[in-house]
């Protein structure tokens, strides 16, 4: 059973002056019950776009975003359908998301359900979800200055979980924070993820941290996933020059492995007329095969690569 479907989605943007840019193209992913799905790729990847459509925030140009069967429309100005609260979302810069003017307790009542009850039952329900993600009850009366980078992504997690969320989609939720932080606010997500039983879209530009958290990993560049399947099957065995590129960029604990390989080039420019693999420009690999588009292909490790036909990859 599917939670939220992303089928054949397209997000288009026209910046002033410039002609139609395709941010996302034609990305198709899942997300199960209790599954943490991963989604990396460098910056101006189109990740957060995708994240937008998912969480009902954009319309996509093409394509189809369900949540429990049911199709997913762009906020716009109304209120949100019941079903469609069931998308949370836990944004990069958790200060930003919250209103500094406003209590910790004050935001956490704004989505508790109206099933819940009145009064001081529905206070009880916000301050059970700030104890869920390791805060005390005392929290609640604070305001958002009066916290730590690391505690206020807790209470943007805590004010997600009010409304009872069948999927979290969290972009780049630990980026602004320092490690221990970053380490807290992930094992936060992991046990909730668990314990609840709900879906999570991680979004992230760090693969080592998306190895330690997600199940399944899709790897995304210039609007399209290049690479998905089960996250230990991917870290073991990388199909696409682009995955391993990004794990060799990963920095090493041993002091003997020397620097992490850097991969050359840019991301290339999303609003350039393109053919052919999108990563040739900047692959080691590429050779005549790469004038035309792989498409994903494979069971359960999927990859869009020309290298990964036999026949192909011997004539390389």
């Amino acid at each position: 059973m599917s939670l939220l479907e992303l089928t054949d989605i397209a997000v288009e943007y026209r910046p002033a002056g410039r002609h139609r840019v395709r941010a996302v193209d034609g990305v198709s992913l899942t997300v199960r019950p209790g599954e943490i799905v991963g989604l990396v790729g460098e910056s101006g990847c189109g990740k957060s776009s995708l994240a937008r459509v998912a969480a009902g925030l954009s319309a996509p140009a093409g394509g189809d975003v369900r949540l429990r069967g049911q199709p997913v429309t762009p906020l716009g100005w109304r209120r949100r359908r019941r079903a469609e609260i069931g998308l949370q979302m836990v944004f990069q810069n958790p200060y930003s998301s919250l209103n500094p003017r406003r209590t910790v307790l004050s935001q956490l009542l704004d989505g508790v359900p109206p099933d819940v009850g009145r009064g001081q039952e529905r206070e009880r329900y916000a301050l059970g979800q700030l104890t869920r993600v390791g805060l005390d009850e005392s929290a609640a009366t604070r305001f958002p200055h009066q916290f730590s980078g690391g505690q206020l992504q807790r209470i943007a997690i805590a004010r997600a979980l009010v409304a009872r969320p069948d999927v979290l989609i969290a972009d780049e939720p630990v980026t602004a924070l320092d490690v221990s932080s970053q380490a807290q606010v992930v094992e936060v997500l992991s046990q909730l993820v668990r314990q609840l039983e709900v879906g999570m879209l991680f979004i992230s530009h760090d693969l080592a941290l998306v190895r330690r958290l997600a199940d399944v990993t899709a790897v995304m560049y210039l609007g399209r996933i290049v690479e998905a399947g089960p996250t230990e099957q991917l870290w073991r065995d990388p199909k696409h020059p682009y995955t391993r590129a990004l794990i060799e960029a990963i920095p090493s604990a041993d002091p003997d492995a020397g620097l992490p390989r850097a991969l050359a080039g840019e991301v290339g420019d999303p609003a350039a007329v393109r053919t052919g693999c999108r990563f040739r420009a900047r692959c080691p690999r590429a050779f005549a095969a790469c004038a035309d588009e792989p498409e994903l292909a494979g069971d359960d490790h999927t990859v869009a690569c020309w290298l990964d036909n036999d026949d192909t990859g011997r004539a390389a």
